[in-house]
């Protein structure tokens, strides 16, 4: 299986609604939630802040039966980055924050499906 992106939500306070909304409307199975770790393994700012989002999203999936999982997303940025650069768009899209996001979205969920 391949994976492919669908864009990206916005940061605000309808985004586990959309989200959910989202599953209900794909059919999706399982939600891949990537965390945010330093090189060296261990917690940052940002780890805490999407755990805490994850105790809230998953409270929301599980109302319509959709299980959360995590992945760890180091690297996902660069990894992006170098395949946004390989497309051959123009500066300013290669630039733009949610196509990075996006696309580092995509690996995680490439990487999940590879192990399955």
């Amino acid at each position: 299986m391949l994976a492919s992106p669908r864009g990206v939500i916005s940061n605000g306070p309808d985004m586990i609604k959309q989200i959910v909304q989202l599953v209900q409307k794909e059919n999706v199975r399982v939600v891949i939630l990537g965390i945010p770790r330093t090189l060296n393994n261990t917690d940052s700012q940002m780890t805490t802040q999407v755990l805490k989002f994850k105790d809230k999203l998953t409270v929301a999936l599980e109302a319509v039966g959709v299980p959360l999982e995590t992945r760890d997303e180091r690297l996902t940025s660069i990894m992006a980055n170098f395949n946004i650069s390989q497309r051959g768009l123009p500066k300013g899209k290669r630039e733009e924050k949610s196509l990075r996001d996006e696309e580092a979205a995509r690996i995680v969920l490439q990487e999940y499906l590879d192990t399955k």
